[in-house]
């Protein structure tokens, strides 16, 4: 994933930059789709989801700032939680169908070892936590990656899962949204610009 970013964040950047520099900034808002928990035999768990529908309509945008806003429910507890997002590489996992072993390549799923971090403070006990994915999102959109959701799940030099007494605080991840700042390009810019 760190080359693809690095083949991604060159090409054709004065190009994009330029097109994108008259454009007016809009915003786009979307809720999360196809959540579904996947637990190994100990309880252990990554939270597997896609984007909703907000990247549809990107195909034509040069991102400036993606946040994806996950709430929290459940207690205080004296403790951090070193969360991690991976963009999911297995294009044809749906919700239901997967388990820790079942449809991937390797158990616990198919991700890019590519990280967003946050460092959950559970002494707030329910608040919502922000991942900065614009990384992601431009690599996503700008060079024309395909979209296969997010794994939510700690950090694995601490766990191999988010520990099953914590999975409850994310329920279904009702209310998770996923936020695009970005700035339209001309119709077919990036496919040019790819095919170069």
């Amino acid at each position: 994933m760190t080359a693809r970013l690095g083949v991604a964040a060159t090409f054709a950047m004065g190009i994009i930059f330029a097109a994108a520099a008259g454009a007016v900034a809009a915003n786009l808002t979307d809720g999360v789709r196809d959540v579904t928990v996947i637990q190994d035999a100990s309880g252990n768990g990554r939270i597997l989801f896609r984007a909703g529908n907000v990247l549809s309509g990107l195909t034509e945008a040069a991102v400036s700032k993606a946040l994806l806003t996950v709430s929290m429910s459940g207690e205080a507890s004296a403790r951090t939680l070193p969360l991690r997002v991976h963009p999911v590489t297995t294009e044809s996992w749906t919700a239901g169908s997967v388990d820790w072993t079942a449809g991937w390549s390797r158990a616990g799923g198919d991700f890019d070892d590519e990280v967003f971090a946050a460092e959950v403070n559970l002494a707030r006990g329910g608040a919502a936590v922000v991942f900065d994915v614009t990384a992601i999102l431009k690599e996503v959109i700008e060079a024309g990656m395909t979209a296969d959701g997010f794994l939510l799940t700690v950090d694995p030099a601490t766990g191999i899962g988010i520990p099953s007494a914590d999975l409850g605080r994310f329920g279904t991840l009702s209310g998770a949204t996923l936020e695009v700042t970005y700035r339209p390009l001309p119709a077919g810019l990036l496919a040019r610009e790819r095919d170069r």
